[in-house]
């Protein structure tokens, strides 16, 4: 069980809770008195059709929500070979540096989340290596290196100067 489905159950129970409330209100409507002295039920549409949609979006499940907010990659990426700068630790580990863009350029230092690993960034690296030097690694133990141990304080110094290409950058830090 994922961590989200109880969060995923409840909005769905309110989701039909909500269906069922307006439906109901619909159909209780609300009595009102004409000006000729007779009463007439008078019944808001807008509950029918609310209520109807909850309903259907409930009942279906995600089906609406892809139709409505899935959208195809009108670009996608294609996966290049990418040969990368490979530093060794003291220990045995390796740590693979990708470099795109201008040597001259500002440069972007970007970091992937825990089981990921550099090909997250492909996207913004297309984008903006035009007018900065983009530099994405993989962490130790994901992608393509390799940790003995989990520890970047071998790895990172040498990081910032590999081959000399990261010599006097100036980085910024964003999570």
């Amino acid at each position: 069980m994922t961590p989200l489905r109880p969060l995923i159950t409840l909005i769905s129970t309110l989701i039909l809770i909500a269906s069922i409330y307006l439906l109901w209100t619909w159909y209780q409507g609300e009595v009102v008195q004409r000006p000729d002295a007779t009463f007439a039920v008078h019944r808001e549409n807008w509950r029918l059709w609310s209520g109807g949609f909850l309903l259907v979006w409930s009942f279906l499940g995600r089906w609406p929500t892809i139709l409505l907010l899935a959208r195809p990659d009108t670009d996608p990426m294609k996966k290049e070979s990418e040969e990368g700068v490979v530093i060794t630790g003291a220990e045995g580990e390796t740590l693979q540096l990708y470099f795109h863009g201008p040597a001259g350029a500002p440069t972007l230092l970007l970091t992937h989340g825990w089981s990921l690993d550099h090909s997250v960034w492909q996207y913004a690296v297309r984008d903006l290596s035009k007018e900065f030097r983009m530099v994405t690694w993989d962490l130790p133990g994901l992608g393509r290196s390799t940790a003995t141990k989990v520890s970047l304080s071998n790895t990172s110094v040498r990081a910032a100067v590999a081959d000399g290409r990261l010599k006097q950058a100036k980085f910024a830090l964003a999570a």
